[in-house]
């Protein structure tokens, strides 16, 4: 469990000393006999001042940040590949194609 020196609610509720459980979708909060379920969205900011909660913390942000990178270098790189086709695809067909006829010096070609 965390310990949490406050929580502020979007609401303007305030929870002081009180005990987390993270989880997918928000919080456990458990305050003296209560144990309440709280989403994420409805919490305005978390003060951690135990230092083995705020190691948590950090550590379990910068693990989904660092889930995060890798699957967006993932997407990077195969989109990487697609776009390097098409850059390919692009440039051959701006090259200079062969004239079906010739025309003269000064022959106006739509005449």
């Amino acid at each position: 469990m965390l310990k949490a020196s406050e929580v502020k609610m979007m609401d303007g509720s305030v929870y002081n000393g009180v005990d987390l459980i993270p989880s997918d979708d928000g919080f456990i909060l458990l305050d003296d006999d209560k144990v309440i379920q709280v989403m994420h969205h409805a919490v305005a900011s978390i003060t951690y001042t135990d230092a083995g909660s705020g190691h948590y913390a950090k550590g379990r942000a910068l693990a989904m940040y660092y889930d995060d990178s890798e699957k967006v270098k993932e997407i990077l790189e195969e989109f990487g590949y697609e776009l390097e086709e098409l850059a390919t695809f692009i440039s051959e067909s701006m090259e200079p194609q062969e004239a079906e006829s010739e025309t003269k010096d000064g022959e106006n070609p739509y005449a």
